[in-house]
């Protein structure tokens, strides 16, 4: 996109959603003026906002299920080294 046929335009959001746009775009590897076009002309082509393409991300609550799963596989496997018990666990 030439940047003679561009102009600039400013908008204000938060910081956090910022910070947080901006790794996502990373990711994806565009910039964040790259999201913004690909939205503005998404809006433009479908007539509609479009709100489809996003990444999953698990739920805060499934995030402290598996660091607690985790941490209960540490313990585990240090009362097993503890007791002599983990050796069945190698044979199998």
């Amino acid at each position: 996109m030439s940047t003679a046929s561009t102009i600039p335009i400013q908008i204000r959001v938060d910081k956090k959603t910022k910070e947080e746009a901006n790794e996502l775009f990373e990711e994806l590897g565009i910039s964040m003026s790259g999201a913004v076009n690909m939205f503005l002309k998404q809006c433009v082509n479908t007539g509609s906002i479009p709100f489809r393409i996003r990444k999953p991300r698990p739920s805060k609550e499934l995030l402290e299920a598996m660091e607690e799963a985790e941490a209960l596989d540490d313990i585990l496997i240090l009362i097993l080294v503890d007791t002599g018990s983990h050796a069945d666990l190698f044979d199998m």
